[in-house]
């Protein structure tokens, strides 16, 4: 009975999220909010294809089926997350390029070492699903912590980078920020469910961190941005020293 219970509860709140997700895509198209942030525009399309292929297949198809479409889902939405984050932090270092261009080495390797390490720890694991699931948990426990200690760096320091509540990238990184936090405590608890009837609870949980997400993304970008007057705005002599330490350490 509970696990039916935690089915259906399951299936409302997808249902909820693929109407928030197409919300969503609307908001973008009308908003033209894909000028100033094409890679959050592609992370939300991509997120709402995927859920409507996902919520087919888990109604439709085998469960080995939909294991390996879950893989493969969530090996790309975690990669267009993290380019989500390299647009937050090229957003805000827009007149620093020295800066601009560290991030975009350091969120480059990232990838490439997260698909590095999916793909041997997955090759190391096959051909048994089980140990396949769990290599794909091992790497996604990894890119969400590596996704979370970028945003917390970004929030500790939102004074220095110049970012502000009221804008839609807040917004974008707050969202972002919550979900990827929530999900990286959830596969770090997973580890230790063994009952299937709590994983079931830990899905649901994730599926309402998302929502939330969701609700605080369509939220910001329906908001008007107000502008921020000339004495509201942080020194940025700290950052303009970085660029250029940055810059000297390129150059040497």
């Amino acid at each position: 009975m509970r696990h039916t219970s935690a089915h259906s509860i399951a299936q409302g709140l997808w249902v909820i999220q693929l109407a928030l997700l197409g919300l969503l895509a609307m908001v973008l198209v009308a908003k033209q909010a894909w000028r100033s942030f094409p890679f959050f525009t592609w992370y939300s399309l991509f997120n709402l294809v995927a859920g409507l292929v996902e919520f087919f297949l888990n109604r439709e198809a085998s469960p080995y089926v939909y294991a390996y479409a879950y893989i493969a889902i969530e090996t790309v939405s975690i990669v267009l997350g993290l380019t989500v984050v390299y647009e937050i932090f090229t957003q805000l270092f827009v007149s620093q390029g020295a800066l601009r261009r560290l991030a975009t080495y350091l969120l480059g390797g990232a990838v490439l070492l997260l698909v590095g390490l999916g793909t041997s720890v997955v090759y190391l694991h096959a051909p048994s699903l089980k140990n396949t699931l769990s290599a794909i948990l091992i790497s996604e426990e990894a890119a969400r912590t590596l996704e979370v200690g970028l945003l917390v760096f970004l929030f500790v320091c939102s004074s220095a980078f110049g970012l502000q509540w009221r804008q839609p990238i807040f917004g974008i990184a707050l969202g972002l920020g919550f979900f990827t936090t929530v999900q990286l405590i959830l596969m770090t608890v997973w580890t230790y469910i063994i009952n299937s009837a709590n994983v079931s609870w830990i899905g649901i949980t994730g599926l309402v961190a998302f929502n939330v997400s969701l609700v605080l993304w369509i939220g910001y970008l329906l908001a008007p941005e107000r502008v921020t007057a000339t004495s509201q705005l942080p020194d940025r002599s700290q950052l303009e020293q970085w660029n250029r330490a940055v810059m000297e350490l390129i150059h040497q």
